[in-house]
């Protein structure tokens, strides 16, 4: 049974809001505005239409991508329920062009912080009518298995696609991030290009980010707990710790 772990002094800070290669965000500034039709768009500092208003729901911009939500017509939202898992968002760029199509939930972060800083983090990206649900003899529902998971870069405007079971949100300024497989084992894909670059094989309880080229992980043993911890560089090899320093 897993435990929970007391970070060691090798576990590395978690947040970093520094860009690893940050796409310079438009020139123009442009803010959320409703129109009178109703409908959702974007303005700049004149008050000028810059993006007509055309969704129902428009956030603001984080460099040069924005979120949006577009309800199929006649569609009326529940009031009572969460809107970002209706599965009806998605990014368009600083034209009005969608580069991830309306048909995921995203979330920027919360508590009024952004998952790795409002211009160089991720949106966690998800799909929650892929989960899977079942009645149990009482007739609540129960969730029987998740949907995947993926990410958006913001500063190099990819998207990973749904491919893991859990995505670490918190990312560093590495281009390296955390991600967990359905092993519940982390390991790590490059958020330029969403592929994997080290496999999932190591422990997954708060996955450490990479920081100036270096994580810090552990395997497993037989209960699901860790071993000890060591530092691995950024394309999981090991790196020597010096002599007389221990992970633990």
């Amino acid at each position: 049974m897993r435990k929970a772990l007391l970070l060691s002094c090798l576990c590395l800070s978690l947040l970093s809001f520094t860009a690893f290669a940050e796409t310079p965000a438009t020139d123009i500034a442009l803010f959320p505005a409703r129109g009178e039709n109703g409908l959702w768009g974007y303005i700049d500092s004149q008050g000028t239409w810059v993006i007509e208003p055309q969704f129902n729901y428009a956030y603001g911009f984080r460099g040069n991508y924005a979120v949006v939500t577009v309800l199929p017509e006649g569609f009326v939202p529940d009031k009572t329920k969460y809107l970002g898992n209706l599965d009806m968002s998605g990014v368009i760029d600083c034209s009005g062009v969608f580069v991830l199509t309306p048909a995921y939930s995203l979330d920027e972060g919360y508590d009024g912080l952004y998952y790795g800083g409002k211009n160089t983090g991720i949106w966690f990206v998800t799909r929650w009518r892929d989960d899977v649900w079942e009645e149990d003899e009482e007739g609540e529902e129960i969730l029987i298995e998740s949907g995947k998971c993926g990410f958006f870069d913001i500063p190099s405007g990819c998207f990973s696609g749904l491919k893991w079971d859990a995505v670490w949100p918190w990312c560093s300024d590495s281009h390296l991030i955390p991600v967990i497989d359905e092993t519940f084992r982390a390991g790590y894909a490059d958020r330029t290009t969403g592929e994997m670059v080290i496999p999932c094989q190591y422990f997954s309880v708060d996955p450490s980010n990479f920081n100036e080229g270096v994580a810090s992980v552990a395997y497993e043993d037989e209960d699901g707990d860790p071993q000890d911890f060591f530092l691995i560089d950024e394309t999981g090899a090991e790196i020597a710790l010096p002599e007389g320093i221990h992970s633990t």
